[in-house]
């Protein structure tokens, strides 16, 4: 396997369950509830998931932060940023 897809794989494949579950869940609620549930359903859900876009910016730009500030060796910077 060459690099570029080992590098791909972890991340292509979270895309792919987490479309199945969600393909699986709309089944589940439009036949198990009721189609009002899956119409309630598909108008929350976008705000899900800027809340989840919301919350992955911050940790991801977080660990950037601290990344960095571990490479230059400013481990009390990192703590901070850790904690602040």
């Amino acid at each position: 396997m060459g690099t570029t897809a080992r590098v791909l794989q972890p991340g292509s494949g979270r895309i792919f369950r987490r479309a199945n579950i969600r393909f699986v869940d709309g089944i589940y609620v439009g036949q198990g509830v009721c189609t009002n549930a899956l119409g309630a359903v598909n108008l929350v859900m976008p705000f899900v998931m800027v809340v989840n876009v919301l919350f992955q910016l911050t940790t991801i730009g977080g660990v950037a932060i601290i990344a960095v500030r571990l490479g230059r060796g400013a481990q009390k910077g990192a703590n901070h940023r850790l904690h602040y």
